[in-house]
């Protein structure tokens, strides 16, 4: 996406343009699809329910904030401090209160919150800037269907490229954090234009389907000192070669373990966040599978819809948190902000897998449904008109183009993902084994994610299914006659396995081989998770030979 910032006059000339005001919470009343993998085009509503969703057209809504000055002073004290340290830790003792005058259609009223400064780096609070504020609404009140919300300046997180990215997931039926864009003056100032963004409580979760359950995640303190250590400098927080500062390995941060004060007065979902806490460390020390914490359909093919609009940062231990389902005592992935398409080359990284094959297999099968033409193709047909005129309410603010070009350039990453060259380590055995009687070959999975061994290709003409009594102590043997490769991981040795076909597997093959002397051999495999492709390595000799 390119940005550019629009002259002053264009400003005037467009400042009274229009938005349905409860758009995106409209949206967030549709349930979400519980087939997590599949067909994606599937879960799209049709051009004409968004249509009607966005028509017709209306002001942005004014939030009007009014703070006391006592409270804004403490907001300033936050602030000194978060400029000592670099970030802003926020705690629950941070709220303050204060009132937002919501003007809406011409009419207005007063909506009594609580306001602190949002979790993140100091360079949010610049003089004159757009602060981010976490909120929470007072007295049963509610602001724009919100009980529990976040106001942040939508240029740090992609604009329009993140409010697409969210319906897509919440159409996918994965728990996201909704937004549409509001007008903020804040104590006299007008501040612009301001994405107003849910946050995650009991109402937010029925609004997406879900049961009431705890919300979890990780304690992001540390990362954001780190960040601060270095003046701010993400790349060398994270190029510290002793510091192992990550924003993606989830075996280096803590399980945050402040519990909402909404919790408190809940046995039952107090004991939920206690044992989703627990499912997280246990996960983290390597006594549980990934799996066996997270329902892995569905959060394969979270990652999956990250991949496809380079949306790293909903994936980034600061953003991802994970509800604890009741009915499936499985953790669901929440999608918060993403920042999609903003590094047209970003991709996500092995760890984000995991290391779990099932959890792989899922985004291999999800990745396949998004990578079909057709996929974006509906896309654009359905929102396309709703992008626009989304478009023009903050076009006083900013000039954006649309995804559909940059999302298309992303599926043909995607595609050769699915097609990896050469994915075997394959070595021929030494010349005694032939004399055995056997062709040896000794093989392993180079890529991170999973691969089943599907059989031989010998030549141009023979190919040989792979049997289970060619393994040798039985290594390698999976569910249902299947020949899983496990994955190689960073930083970690490809795990071999021994073939020995025999001679006579090729001298009665139909064509049989005759030239036993002298063939080229292939490695047959495909992805787990698939059920067809061939994906061809080439078995080298060995040195002797």
């Amino acid at each position: 996406m390119n940005i550019h910032p629009p002259d002053k006059s264009t400003w005037l000339r467009r400042a009274g343009l229009w938005l349905v005001a409860s758009l995106l919470f409209l949206l967030g009343l549709t349930v979400g699809n519980p087939n997590w993998v599949g067909d994606a085009r599937a879960n799209l509503p049709s051009a004409a329910i968004v249509q009607g969703w966005v028509q017709p057209p209306a002001d942005l809504p004014l939030l009007t904030i009014d703070m006391p000055f006592a409270n804004y002073n403490l907001l300033l004290e936050k602030r000194t401090a978060a400029f000592a340290t670099g970030a802003v830790l926020a705690t629950p003792t941070d709220f303050v209160n204060a009132d937002i005058r919501l003007t809406q259609n011409g009419q207005t009223s007063t909506i009594p919150v609580r306001l602190r400064l949002r979790q993140g780096p100091a360079d949010w609070l610049a003089k004159g800037g757009k602060w981010a504020f976490d909120g929470q609404t007072r007295q049963g009140t509610a602001l724009l269907g919100l009980q529990q919300f976040s106001l942040q300046d939508p240029a740090t997180n992609g604009w329009l490229n993140q409010w697409l990215f969210t319906e897509s997931l919440a159409e996918a039926g994965i728990l996201t954090a909704r937004q549409q864009f509001v007008q903020v003056v804040f104590n006299g100032e007008a501040k612009g234009i301001y994405a107003l963004q849910t946050q995650w409580g009991m109402a937010a979760l029925a609004a997406q389907g879900r049961e009431p359950g705890a919300v979890v995640g990780f304690d992001t303190a540390r990362l954001w000192l780190a960040r601060g250590q270095f003046d701010g400098d993400w790349a060398a927080a994270l190029a510290d070669p002793v510091a192992r500062v990550s924003l993606d390995d989830y075996r280096l941060l803590e399980v945050a373990t402040e519990r909402d004060p909404a919790l408190v007065q809940d046995e039952i979902l107090t004991a939920q966040f206690e044992g989703a806490v627990g499912r997280l460390r246990q996960m983290q020390q390597g006594e549980i599978a990934p799996s066996a914490v997270f329902k892995a359909a569905q959060y394969g093919a979270f990652l999956a819809q990250v991949d496809l609009w380079g949306a790293m940062e909903a994936v980034s231990l600061l953003n991802v948190q994970f509800y604890a389902n009741p009915a499936t005592d499985r953790l669901e992935p929440i999608a918060g902000n993403g920042n999609p398409l903003a590094d047209p080359e970003a991709r996500i990284e092995p760890i984000h897998f995991f290391a779990d094959p099932q959890i792989a297999a899922a985004y291999v099968q999800t990745a396949v449904s998004l990578t079909d033409p057709a996929y974006v193709d509906q896309l654009e047909a359905t929102y396309g008109v709703a992008w626009a005129q989304l478009n023009k309410a903050v076009a006083a603010e900013v000039t954006l183009e649309s995804p559909w070009a940059a999302l298309r350039q992303r599926q043909e990453l995607l595609r050769h993902t699915l097609e990896p060259v050469e994915p075997v380590l394959a070595y021929l055995g030494p010349p005694s084994a032939t004399a055995e009687g056997v062709v040896e070959i000794e093989l392993a999975n180079r890529l991170t994610l999973p691969l089943e061994l599907v059989g031989f290709q010998f030549g141009d003409s023979l190919f040989l299914p792979m049997e289970g009594a060619w393994v040798q102590d039985g290594e390698g043997v999976g569910e249902n006659g299947r020949f899983p490769l496990r994955a190689t991981p960073p930083d970690s040795f490809p795990r071999y396995l021994r073939v020995r076909i025999p001679l006579t597997a090729l001298q009665n093959a139909n064509p049989p081989l005759d030239d036993l002397r002298s063939f080229d051999l292939f490695v047959v495999t495909r992805l787990v998770g698939l059920e067809n492709g061939r994906l061809l390595s080439r078995a080298r000799s060995s040195p002797n030979q």
